[in-house]
């Protein structure tokens, strides 16, 4: 290569030599652009294509058969969950139903509505039920709103559900300790008579569900009207 500068500069004088140079670094330079086009013209070319091609029938056949299997297994978890919510509301009209007679008979009166006796207010006041619902009111109560009871009587029945649901919380802890150490308790009957009888957890309950239900309605007084 230095020979031949060498020629073109005496022959041709040094800045016909740089003109060379020069036009020869454009027509490489034009040279390689035109070649990196090129290439990528080619690529978007290839990748148009891919996408253009997604999915392809193999694919869309399998997206097509997990639709339906996605499809059929909604389908399926709707009737599983409206058989469990039937079989909830089930077990708990018969639970609801079994504590009614036990304590509510033994704690309650029917004075439309159904209000704590003296048993159950000093029930209420002996376990800490006060306390017990003043600290957790306000998660019984959201609990309460999803359910969304359109009548006193489903506010009452809910009240007592949602409690029994929720016996395995921490929250229980004492009033679960309470009923284990608590003696027999010394009940009045409506005729003035008395008879001793053994406290248990349903019985905390009930007693608790009676503040629960008037607090809601309290909250929702559009239930009554």
């Amino acid at each position: 290569m230095e020979p031949v500068t060498r020629f073109i500069e005496q022959n041709f004088g040094l800045s016909f030599l740089v003109g060379v140079i020069v036009v020869g670094t454009v027509i490489s330079g034009i040279v390689w652009i035109t070649i990196w086009a090129v290439k990528l013209t080619n690529k978007h070319k290839d990748v148009s294509k891919r996408i253009d091609d997604v999915p392809c029938p193999h694919h869309t056949s399998k997206i097509e058969r997990h639709d339906e299997q996605f499809a059929d297994t909604r389908a399926l978890m709707s009737r599983m969950e409206g058989q469990l919510e039937l079989w909830v509301q089930n077990s708990i009209e018969k639970s609801n139903s079994k504590i009614k007679k036990k304590s509510g008979l033994a704690f309650s009166a029917k004075h439309s509505p159904r209000q704590l006796n003296g048993n159950g207010i000093e029930l209420l006041n002996d376990c800490g039920g006060k306390d017990f619902l003043e600290a957790n009111m306000s998660f019984f109560i959201d609990k309460m709103e999803k359910l969304k009871p359109k009548t006193a009587l489903d506010v009452e029945d809910m009240a007592l559900a949602i409690l029994q649901t929720h016996t395995n919380e921490d929250m229980f802890i004492p009033l679960k300790s309470w009923v284990y150490n608590a003696p027999s308790r010394e009940l009045k009957n409506p005729n003035g008579s008395t008879k001793t009888q053994d406290v248990d957890l349903d019985d905390v309950i009930f007693v608790l569900s009676l503040p629960l239900r008037d607090k809601y309605l309290e909250l929702h007084p559009e239930i009554i009207k």
